[in-house]
């Protein structure tokens, strides 16, 4: 399982004594009723529950861990939703995309800041965080943004 790279670095941060922060989903949560952030875990599909277990694994290794749960993530870099739809628009005359699903867009420079803030911050809070740009949408309505 997946799970096992999480534990196996929770271990290694265990065995240093460092501080270990892990990128998360809200894919653990139950998307398909809608959530929130407060909510138990509750994954509806295997990358949900493969992050999960790995997020678990985190928990009961180290006592010093941020945990940060994002979603949509996407980038001017790799492969991401955002990246598809500026080729799509750029190469094909028509395309559909649907307004059906709806999430948290986070832009990846976004989550690096608040990650090197929280660094910076010398937090002590650890846990589980939660970090997104913050408005929700469809699918579509975030390939009709201009930014």
């Amino acid at each position: 399982m997946k799970a096992e790279g999480a534990k196996n670095l929770a271990l290694i941060c265990k065995e240093k004594q460092v501080k270990l922060i892990h990128i998360s989903t809200d894919y653990v949560l139950d998307k398909e009723k809608g959530y929130l952030t407060t909510d138990l875990p509750n994954p509806i599909n295997q990358y949900g529950m493969s992050k999960l277990a790995g997020e678990n694994y985190i928990k009961d290794v180290l006592e010093k861990y941020f945990i940060i749960r994002t979603s949509w993530l996407y980038s001017e870099f790799g492969h991401n939703f955002y990246r598809t739809i500026l080729n799509k628009a750029q190469t094909e005359k028509v395309f559909y995309i649907t307004d059906e699903q709806t999430g948290c867009p986070t832009n990846a420079n976004n989550l690096a800041k608040y990650i090197l803030n929280l660094i910076a911050s010398q937090n002590t809070e650890y846990g589980i965080y939660h970090f997104t740009d913050g408005k929700a949408m469809s699918w579509y309505d975030f390939a009709k943004k201009d930014s």
